[in-house]
């Protein structure tokens, strides 16, 4: 009989997402490791109505320190995407702020997004900059680009997300 037991506790655990759960501050959805000791950055949930955006993390939530903006298996991204434009588009500036804890960036294109401006459908591309705290061991930043502190080079995952004047540096 306690083998029974053990087996369904060990089958309830396995189905019921020992992996982690989410939580969203300020826009921003997190997800806890199962540990609760971790958590990354998943996505922002952008409502296209402010042209510049600050994405500002928290170091801890539950009791797990935030060590990444997105992970090898999930990259960050902006949510709402909707197809490509026919049309003009515009750039809108995201600032990341990279606290210490931060260790992993991994963030991808999040495509265009649909908007309305003066009545006339607008589309937006959202490009990054990053402000690296000081304290921060892995990752600085120079003119809002990421730069790795092992190597002194820009961080490469994440080169393509750069406004277009700072991405032709």
């Amino acid at each position: 009989m306690k083998c029974k037991w053990s087996l369904f506790i060990l089958l309830s655990l396995l189905f019921t997402g020992c992996g982690g759960s989410t939580r969203e501050v300020a826009g921003i959805t997190y997800v806890i490791s199962g540990s609760h000791k971790s958590a990354y950055a998943k996505s922002y949930d952008w409502d296209v109505s402010s042209q510049t955006v600050s994405l500002d993390l928290v170091q801890e939530l539950s009791g797990a320190t935030v060590t990444g903006i997105g992970n090898e298996e999930e990259a960050f991204h902006i949510e709402g995407a909707s197809a490509a434009p026919d049309s003009d588009w515009e750039e809108v500036l995201f600032t990341v702020y990279v606290g210490p804890t931060i260790e992993t960036i991994v963030m991808e294109d999040s495509g265009f997004f649909e908007g309305e401006e003066n009545g006339t459908v607008q589309f937006y591309h959202p490009v990054f900059e990053f402000a690296v705290d000081y304290a921060n061991a892995i990752y600085s930043s120079e003119n809002g680009v990421l730069i790795r502190n092992d190597t002194g080079e820009p961080e490469p995952s994440v080169l393509p997300l750069y406004p277009a004047e700072k991405a032709l540096q």
